[in-house]
């Protein structure tokens, strides 16, 4: 079957800054990570919804770099896919925290534009249909609307393997974390590198009960289970993961559907359990995974929570309600524009008036569209 994720990118890398292999630390301890990361600007500073309205996910280039520069301090091997005009930011955030020997920089141009890529945003932009969006209960969410961002978060297991077969990674485990993951400080301790037993297996985090809940209400719903900003494994298992998320991928286009990478290991873990070690985050927990599952650390007392799903009632209530606020965002433009017409009202008659020299008129003075009349007629 031809695949839709594509296997590699490693045709379109450039490298920047150090090149070559990246060299192997013999003292380094078996459980401590390379990390991977990419950042490729979706366009999303300019987000909108339906209706023109600024899209509550915004985010502009600088903020996805100046979390960089938090998670740069991150004491582990490293390796960074961008476009080259973040490049010399990516390195010097690197540099300034001591750590350009541990760093490999990779720049694809237009990766966008890349044939197997391109292939991969048709492919899900065909299903973003307006029907889809009426049958989803959160239709503004970026999963729903925006092909760019979907096609990147689920090519992350690519940059992964690609990382691998470029020779930039030389741990005997290899870990994703978001390129935005550090919004503050504390999300690790900057003293010493992060390390993890992976235990032989892919490791997921997840923030809500795995439960059996169908995957058609799984997208509908637009909830999240797992995390997928932070993913860890043996170096070994990360291309036979990459299968099992584009075997996903393909059994959700094929009917109609199309959803984040956050749902594609949830059908990946669902088809073969024994190949994932989880892990549950508290329900506010998404960017706690390095303090919380570390060497050394306490085992954690966590109890993910059940989920919106089932906490706001059965389906049919979901859907009155979706249906409520849509309805809701529609009277709300009505208004804008009955608000419009009456302000060009006044307008017009203060104009009317100022060329026939009368007094200014206000807005109770205009004559009103005259109520129409449901009485019954009388009868004589």
């Amino acid at each position: 079957m031809t695949r839709l994720i594509p296997p590699s990118l490693a045709q379109f890398c450039v490298p920047a800054g150090l090149s070559g292999p990246m060299p192997v630390d013999q003292s380094a301890p078996a459980d401590m990570p390379s990390v991977v990361t990419a950042f490729f600007d979706t366009g999303r500073a300019g987000w909108r919804v339906r209706g023109g309205e600024s899209s509550r996910f915004r985010r502009d280039a600088q903020d996805y770099l100046a979390a960089f520069e938090r998670l740069a301090r991150l004491k582990n091997p490293m390796v960074i896919f961008t476009e080259p005009r973040f490049a010399d930011a990516v390195l010097a955030a690197r540099r300034a925290a001591g750590l350009i020997e541990q760093t490999r920089v990779f720049t694809i141009d237009c990766l966008f534009e890349a044939p197997p890529v391109a292939a991969l945003l048709r492919a899900i932009a065909a299903r973003m249909t307006p029907r889809f969006r009426r049958f989803v209960w959160q239709p503004d969410l970026p999963e729903f609307n925006e092909a760019r961002y979907v096609g990147l978060v689920c090519m992350k297991q690519v940059f992964v393997t690609t990382a691998i077969e470029l020779g930039a990674v030389a741990t005997e485990e290899t870990a994703w974390l978001d390129f935005g993951y550090c919004r503050k400080d504390d999300h690790f301790d900057p003293a010493e590198p992060w390390r993890f037993d992976a235990g032989g297996r892919m490791n997921l985090f997840h923030i809500v009960v795995l439960d059996e809940t169908p995957i058609y209400e799984v997208v509908r719903s637009g909830m999240t289970w797992f995390l997928a900003n932070q993913m860890i494994g043996p170096t070994s298992v990360w291309a036979d993961y990459a299968d099992d998320l584009d075997a996903a991928l393909q059994a959700l286009v094929a009917c109609d559907l199309v959803d984040d990478e956050q749902t594609l290991m949830f059908i990946a873990w669902r088809a073969a359990p024994e190949k994932y070690r989880l892990h549950p985050l508290p329900p506010m927990g998404w960017f706690s995974t390095l303090q919380i599952y570390r060497t050394g650390a306490p085992p954690p007392a966590i109890v993910p929570s059940r989920g919106k799903v089932h906490a706001n009632g059965p389906a049919w209530w979901q859907e009155f309600l979706v249906a409520f606020k849509r309805e809701r965002r529609r009277l709300k433009a009505l208004a804008r524009l009955a608000l419009g017409w009456n302000d060009a009202r006044v307008r017009s008659a203060e104009k009317s008036n100022r060329s026939s020299g009368a007094a200014p008129v206000m807005f109770n003075q205009l004559p009103r569209p005259r109520r129409p009349s449901w009485r019954a007629p009388r009868k004589d």
